[in-house]
């Protein structure tokens, strides 16, 4: 049964609206690739570049986001990353050349950078360590679903109302997004924390914050040197898939399917590859929690054994798609299809193309069966940064790894066509991308030997300053004492002299004790002091 706390909730639900927006203004561009060739006169090779400054703009921003994530109020960060971003979606949507086409995209990626550090930063104060894996394989879900509905609106309702439409749709609801800022309650930074528990139940603060020094110790502790390497090569192959696999469908695959239908059929034929995504993050970031209650290194482990056995799944996938030709479909395509008649041609040509090809069938259960294991590292590898991390580096932390990833998916990018050239086709770039998780697996095997020292360092610094902190706060009461009582010794001297001044110091001291008395009341200083003598302070 979660341990969440109820007041916790709504910047949880918060940091799942955002998620959803940025992710779904991330890949919409996609399926309209073709609507903005024809209208702006784009190369092909060309119409990937507002994708890649969009990802590499929020990549260097992610950075400089999290670090001031981790230095100043949130709440902040998170609304300035918002507005951005929103910004950026409304001249994506007017925009009147390529060159502010790809401008816009470059705005919305500097807002969409927040997004990740901030929210994963929320996340990690309002959620005990070891149902992380299970909350994050949920915001992965989340993600997974914008992604595909991101898409759904831009080649569904794209071809209908136009591609800008999307964008100003996602626009309005960011709109509402930033508004609900105002009224959300950030908790405060380790509050989840099992070693400065004590310290959030009295209601005392953690107040250390990042300083330039600790970039470099974030960079140089082992563990989150593996993942972050890790993260820029396993990016690589699932860039290509999620970007590449519709068109590939579109253009080589399903060519002879009416235009009016075939890019819907595409998608769906590459969409229902993220059921299995989808079931993979559900179970097994549920599965990493209930391993990592018995061992913590086990979240590392359960996410290099999933990285490993699926690679021969992807493989066998892209082995099972073959061209779909028209005359073996038993179908009669009018000329042209009516838009009230889309939605019944583009069901009757996936069915017969399960039944006329049992290959898709097997590209249907290998690939779902990929998918629900390349969930396993995805969910953990967040759980296992924020685990490693002190509460006031997991911004920057977090920022770092979204980096590579978002740098190796932008270089993915921008060499994409290159790629495509030199391995003479898409799915031959889709086969040779498969090698990039060999050495992500080698770093997730280092990161087994390293994350069990990297816990135990952790523990032991917030535990210290635990115990600074229960001793800062009895010499703060103790202080105060001592000024009430100042107070009290000075006042007898104008018991007789001066009466007003002899009642003013004494109602001075008693408002001092008074406030002691509440504050030790309401921290529960009898705790306190209980726990001072079991740390012996």
């Amino acid at each position: 049964m979660t341990r969440v706390k109820l007041k916790d909730f709504a910047p949880i639900i918060l940091v799942m609206l955002l998620l959803f927006v940025s992710i779904a203004c991330a890949n919409m561009l996609i399926p309209s690739y073709s609507a903005v060739k024809e209208e702006f006169d784009v190369p092909e090779s060309l119409l990937a570049v507002p994708d890649a400054f969009f990802v590499l703009i929020s990549a260097f921003f992610s950075l400089l986001w999290g670090y001031y994530t981790d230095r100043i109020d949130r709440t902040k960060v998170i609304m300035a990353g918002a507005f951005s971003w929103t910004f950026g979606m409304l001249l994506t949507a007017f925009s009147f050349n390529y060159l502010m086409l790809i401008n816009s995209r470059m705005l919305s990626g500097a807002g969409l950078g927040c997004v990740l550090p901030v929210g994963y930063s929320i996340i990690s104060d309002a959620i005990p360590p070891d149902e992380r894996s299970g909350w994050f394989g949920t915001l992965a879900i989340l993600s997974s679903i914008s992604n595909g509905i991101g898409q759904a609106l831009s080649s569904f309702i794209g071809p209908i109302l136009g591609w800008r439409f999307p964008f100003l749709l996602l626009s309005g609801i960011s709109i509402f997004i930033v508004f609900l800022l105002f009224f959300i309650k950030i908790p405060q930074r380790g509050a989840s924390e099992d070693e400065l528990m004590d310290l959030a139940q009295m209601n005392l603060e953690y107040s250390y914050k990042i300083a330039k020094k600790d970039l470099s110790k974030i960079v140089k502790k082992k563990t989150n040197k593996y993942l972050i390497a890790q993260n820029f090569f396993s990016i690589i192959p699932g860039t290509i898939i999620i970007y590449f696999l519709t068109s590939m469908l579109n253009l080589h695959y399903l060519y002879e399917i009416p235009s009016a239908i075939r890019l819907q059929t595409a998608t769906i034929l590459a969409g229902i590859l993220g059921i299995g995504y989808i079931v993979g993050n559900l179970t097994l970031s549920k599965l990493g929690d209930v391993l990592f209650r018995k061992n913590k290194k086990n979240r590392t482990r359960l996410a290099t054994i999933c990285l490993i056995l699926s690679v021969p799944f992807f493989i066998i996938t892209l082995l099972m798609i073959k061209p779909v030709e028209v005359s073996i479909l038993e179908i009669t395509y009018p000329d042209p299809i009516q838009t009230t008649e889309i939605t019944t041609y583009m069901v009757a040509t996936l069915v017969e193309i399960f039944s006329k090809y049992p290959n898709y069938i097997f590209y249907f259960i290998f690939g779902l069966l990929g998918t629900i294991l390349s969930a396993g590292p995805v969910a953990n590898r967040n759980a296992v940064m924020i685990d490693i991390n002190l509460p006031e580096h997991r911004g920057t932390s977090v920022s770092f790894l979204n980096l590579s990833e978002q740098v190796g998916k932008g270089l993915t990018l921008l060499i994409s066509y290159f790629l495509i050239s030199l391995f003479g086709g898409i799915y031959n770039m889709m086969f040779v991308s498969a090698a990039f998780w060999i050495p992500a697996i080698i770093l997730w095997l280092f990161a087994n030997r390293t994350v069990g020292k990297d816990l135990i360092t952790k523990s032991m610094i917030l535990s210290e300053r635990k115990q600074v902190g229960l001793i800062d706060y009895i010499f703060e009461l103790e202080i105060q004492m001592d000024r009430g009582i100042q107070k009290i010794q000075d006042s007898k001297y104008y018991l007789y002299s001066d009466p007003a001044k002899f009642d003013k110091l004494l109602g001075e001291a008693i408002k001092i004790f008074n406030r002691i008395e509440r504050a030790g009341e309401s921290r529960s200083i009898t705790n306190i002091i209980i726990k001072a003598k079991e740390l012996n302070v």
